[in-house]
């Protein structure tokens, strides 16, 4: 067999395009749904399907193993949420070494990093940056996601499980500031706000919340 018949491929999701899973094979490995991680076969179960894109092509084995690796860690750095349960170069074909990447920690050559480098970028498949730029949700995706969070959010008012802890409410509000809105996120903000307050039901849960707020205020008050 070839010995430079290795590729790196990337797949993503059906219907938005996302990706979420890097790996390295030869032949068919890419479009195989077997031998995968539960993971893995619960979004693609959930889709109904996957794209396939090789980020290399006719390569040998090694270099795929450092184009694997090198890919998974920029796709991370870009903010992409892989379901990979390693950061690649996972020993030879047909085989998971259970000591991890025979490579990993192991600095590359320069030699290698030009190697590796001119590769992806002769198949022009660096990871890209807004790889969903001017796709639109589909509508099922939106009302799907919608009622997940509704759902949660109906979960921990129930229970508490969810409610932040003052230090973490400390830590996400210093996160905030210094950081300036532009206007038309001041103006989305604005009209969510007033159109909230427009509901009777709103303004009781504010009314009840405010009233609180000054309860508490007097009691502490009177307490001093």
């Amino acid at each position: 067999m070839n010995p430079d018949n290795f590729y790196v491929y990337v797949h993503s999701r059906l219907h938005t395009g996302e990706p979420f899973y890097i790996g390295k094979g030869r032949a068919r490995r890419a479009y195989a749904p077997k031998s995968r991680s539960p993971h893995w076969e619960n979004i693609v179960a959930k889709d109904g399907g996957f794209h396939v894109n090789f980020l290399a092509r006719n390569i040998d084995e090694e270099l795929a193993f450092l184009a694997e690796m090198e890919a998974i860690d920029k796709y991370r750095r870009l903010g992409v949420k892989l379901i990979n349960l390693t950061d690649g170069g996972d020993g030879v074909s047909g085989y998971r070494n259970p000591n991890g990447a025979h490579n990993k920690g192991k600095p590359c050559s320069e030699e290698q990093k030009r190697r590796i480098s001119a590769t992806l970028k002769a198949n022009g498949c660096l990871p890209p940056i807004g790889w969903n730029r001017g796709q639109k949700t589909p509508p099922e995706v939106i009302e799907k996601k919608r009622s997940a969070m509704l759902a949660e959010w109906v979960k921990a008012k129930a229970d508490g499980s969810r409610i932040a802890s003052p230090e973490a409410r400390e830590k996400m509000r210093a996160a905030k500031l210094g950081h300036i809105k532009s206007g038309e996120t001041r103006r989305r903000m604005s009209e969510g706000a007033k159109a909230r307050c427009a509901a009777p039901e709103e303004r009781a849960r504010l009314a009840s919340i405010t009233r609180e707020r000054w309860r508490k205020q007097k009691e502490a008050a009177s307490g001093k």
